[in-house]
């Protein structure tokens, strides 16, 4: 028997034979296997780019990008180990791979929020606290905080261990237990590492967006010259689109992680509110989730100004004094080298 842990697909084809059902999952299928593999490679180039320039080039780093490549890490985790165990589960269905399957993505959920999270607070202060900034984000607790999020990752998706393990040989009384269990976990797990974060969040970039307001109307105000006001104006835009960008990341994590909670709520609670066919569930619920370590560094490579600049520099297109007047400026509006 295959506990809680190696529930993937074998809910949905409740209503088939053993024998159609062995067919139908076991082993690698073009049809569902082909895309997360390419899925896996994408990911896994695109985030070790994103590790590539943060060591290249010197004006990314600053706080704000070394969560980012610490949240490129974690992404990059998903395409060589995430998926692959995924693949591997829905593959051979046997029960110690796909508890640790289970164990990964719970990682993966919670390390993207968390470091989502960061972002926005280190942005929040950035924008709202502008003075205190350098005071409040240092190296050190930034180095602290990535810690942090690290471990409570780890530790949250190892705790269910304690009472799952990798025993098949169970009880009936037991699998209710730890059904029961479960659930009770899955539920905390939401409210604590994706709602209460989402609220945080929102609140963090609500009064961004308000502060940014308030300082653009300022400016217009200021008896500076021209070109002092216009670069001052550049500066909050430039926060203004950074902004929208960490916007756009927590948006995405939403829908690529939402339905996949949802549907694993219903798997522990029965089945009792949907059936969908398998086909649908892999395109809606399985895949999203891993996709979401696909669009994050898209949206900062090809959106984040410091990150196209620094391709730039890259690619040997940027001249010796756009490079220096351009990491100047990057290091005024982005975060400003950590104390």
């Amino acid at each position: 028997m295959v506990n809680s842990t190696s529930h993937i697909l074998n809910d949905t084809l409740s209503d088939m034979d053993d024998k159609e059902e062995d067919e139908y999952i076991l082993g690698f299928s073009l049809e569902f296997d082909t895309f997360p593999i390419i899925l896996a490679v994408l990911i896994t180039a695109l985030n070790s780019f994103v590790l590539f320039l943060a060591v290249r080039v010197r004006s990314l780093r600053t706080v704000a990008n070394s969560i980012l490549v610490s949240l490129a890490f974690s992404d990059l985790l998903s395409g060589v180990l995430g998926i692959p165990f995924y693949l591997a589960c829905s593959a051979i269905q046997e029960t110690a791979v796909c508890g640790i399957t289970q164990v990964l993505t719970k990682f993966f959920s919670i390390s993207i929020v968390l470091h989502l999270l960061l972002v926005s607070i280190d942005r929040h202060v950035d924008v709202v606290h502008a003075i205190r900034y350098h005071s409040l984000v240092t190296e050190r607790r930034t180095i602290g905080l990535l810690l942090s999020v690290w471990a409570v990752a780890i530790f949250v998706a190892l705790i269910q261990l304690s009472w799952v393990g990798f025993d098949v040989d169970v009880n009936e009384d037991s699998e209710e237990t730890t059904a029961r269990i479960n659930i009770i976990y899955d539920i905390v797990c939401i409210v604590l590492f994706f709602a209460i974060p989402l609220i945080a969040m929102s609140f963090c970039y609500v009064t961004i967006f308000i502060a940014l307001k308030q300082q653009l109307r300022a400016i217009q105000q200021y008896n500076v010259g021209p070109s002092i006001r216009k670069e001052k104006q550049r500066s909050r835009a430039r926060e203004r689109r950074a902004a929208l960008i960490f916007v756009g990341m927590i948006t995405i994590y939403i829908i690529c992680w939402l339905p996949y909670f949802m549907l694993n709520l219903q798997h522990q609670l029965g089945n009792g509110f949907f059936t969908l066919p398998i086909s649908v569930e892999y395109i809606l619920f399985y895949y999203p989730k891993f996709m979401n370590s696909l669009f994050n560094p898209l949206l900062y490579i090809f959106c984040k100004h410091d990150f196209l600049q620094a391709i730039r520099i890259i690619r040997g297109k940027a001249s010796a004094g756009d490079r220096e007047r351009d990491s100047l400026s990057l290091q005024n509006t982005y975060g400003k080298n950590s104390q």
